[in-house]
């Protein structure tokens, strides 16, 4: 995908490469600095690109028309899964596939696992990234209603600093999530699954046929719900959203 925007990119005198897109530059720095030293300067003429699969969809269908894209992929780092306090921290660039069979996930946290194996095929998995889809704020998402219900964080960087917030204060509406122009999402952090705990992930999906050859699914509910239980049974944690 990368590559092909770095083909399809244009000088704004020669007009779009390709039937749709607007003009654009595209620019890949290698440190977060430097990336956020380019969306300061271009400020809201700038678009971040991580696995792209939603943002070169609108761009195509002219929604979104920035004049320069930001690729964060050859920033280190950013596409780790790593073991934190217990729970896990989810790089902005790990793809949906790659949480899906994290032997590290699925020992920790299996329902997270469970989750994104729910997402779309398993080609837009290997493509669409943590951080981008969460910016993206789709409200069809199957991995944000698992966040929420496990407590998670995203991590957010810009000029002003780090900053995190609850998974469920991220999203502002549909297709609006929180960073502002010249910020970035880093991360996602979910905390330790509790002792004595299951959870599961449930998803409802009505089917409308038209004809033999088109079917569309279309979550119109989906729901996600932690349980914590003392061994005891004295008393009983529920957090979980519907």
């Amino acid at each position: 995908m990368h590559r092909l925007l770095q083909d399809h990119r244009v000088d704004s005198d020669r007009g779009p490469a390709e039937p749709g897109m607007n003009a654009f530059e595209y620019a890949a720095p290698r440190t977060l600095d430097e990336a956020l030293a380019v969306l300061r300067e271009h400020g809201d003429e700038a678009r971040v690109i991580a696995g792209g699969t939603a943002l070169v969809t609108m761009m195509r269908q002219r929604l979104v028309r920035p004049s320069y894209l930001v690729s964060l992929r050859e920033i280190p780092g950013l596409d780790r899964i790593e073991a934190a306090n217990g729970g896990v921290r989810i790089g902005a660039l790990v793809t949906h596939r790659e949480v899906e069979t994290s032997p590290l996930v699925r020992e920790r946290i299996p329902v997270l696992a469970e989750t994104f194996h729910r997402v779309a095929s398993v080609r837009i998995r290997h493509m669409a990234t943590v951080g981008g889809a969460l910016a993206h704020a789709d409200p069809n998402q199957d991995p944000p209603v698992t966040l929420i219900a496990l407590g998670a964080r995203v991590e957010i960087r810009g000029a002003g600093g780090r900053r995190e917030l609850p998974v469920e204060l991220f999203f502002r509406d549909y297709y609006e999530s929180s960073p502002e122009p010249g910020e970035v999402v880093i991360a996602v952090v979910v905390p330790q699954f509790p002792a004595a705990s299951g959870a599961a992930y449930v998803k409802f999906l009505p089917r409308t046929a038209g004809s033999a050859a088109y079917k569309r699914e279309m979550a119109a509910v989906m729901a996600g719900r932690a349980l914590t239980q003392a061994w005891d049974a004295a008393r009983a944690s529920v957090r979980g959203t519907r």
